[in-house]
């Protein structure tokens, strides 16, 4: 984490270092790490799929395509975010956040 801190690296490029070094594919935390560098971008776990929509890759899928397609996923959780950010509902939503929590308004 240290040697990618002010690295521009993607979700793509974590997860796939991953998997390269343990032979597994962890999306959801490679999402949480790319979040933890850059708080812009949004995480990735089992609610916020069911939220938008979204389903993670069968365990069984051949791992290529399943990293492959994992990044598809990512990216989709991304253009969602950004929809619904720019969105009139988004913003009122961010809005109504805000004025309940004003200590918070740092969250991304």
């Amino acid at each position: 984490m240290q040697e990618i801190r002010n690295k521009d690296v993607s979700f793509g490029d974590i997860i796939t270092s991953i998997y390269k070094e343990t032979g597994r594919i962890e999306a959801s935390f490679s999402s949480k790490l790319l979040a933890t560098i850059n708080h812009d971008y949004p995480i990735w776990d089992q609610y916020v799929l069911a939220n938008i929509g979204l389903e993670a890759t069968p365990q069984y899928m051949n791992n290529d395509i399943r990293l492959e397609t994992s990044i598809e996923i990512y990216d989709a959780i991304c253009e969602w975010y950004k929809a619904r950010l720019d969105s009139n509902v988004g913003k009122a939503e961010i809005e109504f956040f805000d004025s309940k929590f004003p200590k918070y308004k740092w969250i991304s």
